[in-house]
């Protein structure tokens, strides 16, 4: 099948709509209140870490100057190239969790990147969001919020029974596999977050779905570091569905637990999660603690039971996830992230994934920051990596950098190494492989 980013046509429809958007959103953002982030930093699931720098407490500093009634609409456009040493490209042949003509996740080299088409100039997302803050201090409060998200990326924040089917009864060939009613090929759609939310004082609570507390990387390309993401942030599903309360004790401790929906164990390691189905829910819960003025420590765990049919198969699988993060402020150029992160799941037979994600930045100046990024994965039962290998060890190797051109306008340059046990690069012949992009997004 032919990459439909290469049509003219398609090509200049989307450009027309983008700016469009843009155009729309710039004006709006002239008139109205618009969130300064996609999540409260404030919020003990955010995936980003709150370490302050100064002695003033971060939350205040930030949380503090917001209007309790405040309405937004904000949108974000990510555009950007990825490519390998090897030249491989994306292919729609039936492979490997994937069915004739939909995107084959074996090919190009792509699934160990997780998030990014290769030798493809892609749209990666393009998202359009909103809703109301919350602001509980004084009394009750309440807010809404919603993003919708549209390119390579979103077939991430897709979920089982609302962008496709649930499977209780079919099959799907997983959710990498282009199997999403929402899109087909490259491009999907979907809600990554649609949730209300009500608190009280040092009490909110959540409901509806919303982006996971897992891990220190945001499937929302502004709220990384890095162009790709880590293996660690594909060992689970990037939202969650269902309710989590969340119960800020101190300046310096908040907890957060609940009960959602839980995880399709089919495609637990290509991030699959359910959005309706009540069959395989689980309890999720954790913590968010700054230990010092530099050091932040973040633990979410989630723990249920998969217990749906699919086809003939009565499915009877345990599932435990959980990821360990802290986050320590080396100076006032340095930080550092350690993530650590275990997917273990019972069934036929022992599955998952465990390891270690590092990340150094430096913040060489108000507009450019550099980065670096070790990690270390070892996959048990081989269906983590798309190739049923029974065990496989992976190391990854990244370098970038965030030039901030404008207050709206970054630029992410990439260059990444790769190594596998096996040899699943170049179509067989290598082990290993150097890749590299650069991505262009703008926020508004």
């Amino acid at each position: 099948m032919k990459n439909i980013f290469f049509n003219k046509a398609y090509v200049t429809c989307l450009g027309i709509a983008t700016i469009v958007v843009i155009l729309f959103f710039m004006q709006v953002n002239a008139n109205a209140s618009i969130f300064d982030r996609f999540r409260d930093p404030c919020d003990p699931v955010c995936s980003d870490l709150c370490v302050p720098v100064e002695e003033v407490d971060p939350c205040d500093a930030i949380c503090g100057s917001k209007p309790k009634s405040s309405w937004g609409l904000y949108t974000v456009f990510q555009m950007g190239v990825f490519s390998n040493e090897f030249g491989q490209t994306d292919s729609y042949a039936e492979g490997v969790f994937s069915k004739p003509g939909q995107y084959n996740i074996t090919s190009g080299n792509t699934l160990p990147l997780i998030n990014a088409r290769h030798s493809s100039v892609q749209v990666n997302q393009l998202i359009i969001g909103g809703g109301r803050n919350i602001d509980a201090r004084r009394g009750w409060d309440y807010g809404v919020h919603f993003d919708f998200a549209f390119g390579t990326d979103a077939i991430l924040l897709q979920s089982a029974g609302l962008e496709f089917g649930a499977g209780h009864g079919g099959n799907r060939a997983g959710t990498y596999a282009g199997s999403g009613s929402w899109g087909t090929g490259d491009y999907y759609s979907a809600l990554g977050q649609i949730y209300f939310e009500a608190g009280y004082q040092n009490f909110n609570i959540k409901v509806g779905k919303f982006l996971t507390p897992f891990g220190s990387n945001s499937p929302v390309s502004p709220y990384r570091f890095f162009y790709t993401l880590p293996s660690a942030a594909g060992l689970y599903p990037a939202t969650q569905s269902g309710i989590l309360a969340t119960w800020t004790v101190n300046k310096r401790l908040s907890v957060f637990g609940g009960w959602t929906n839980g995880i399709d164990t089919q495609d637990a390691l290509l991030r699959g999660v359910t959005f309706d189905s009540s069959d395989n829910g689980g309890f999720l819960g954790g913590f968010n603690y700054q230990l010092s003025k530099r050091i932040n420590l973040k633990y979410a765990a989630i723990i249920g039971s998969d217990e749906r049919v699919v086809g003939v198969n009565n499915l009877d699988n345990d599932y435990f996830i959980q990821s360990f993060v802290v986050g320590i402020n080396l100076g006032k150029r340095w930080d550092y992230t350690f993530e650590w992160t275990l997917n273990n799941i019972n069934k036929q037979g022992h599955l998952g994934a465990y390891g270690i994600n590092q990340e150094l930045t430096y913040k060489y100046s108000d507009k450019l920051t550099l980065g670096g990024r070790v990690e270390y994965t070892h996959y048990i039962g081989g269906i983590a990596t798309g190739l049923l290998l029974p065990n496989e060890n992976h190391t990854n190797l990244s370098l970038g950098a965030n030039w901030a051109i404008s207050k709206s306008l970054t630029v992410k340059p990439e260059i990444r190494y790769d190594k596998f046990d096996e040899k699943i690069f170049n179509g067989g012949k290598s082990n290993h492989q150097f890749s590299g992009g650069l991505s262009f997004i703008v926020t508004l």
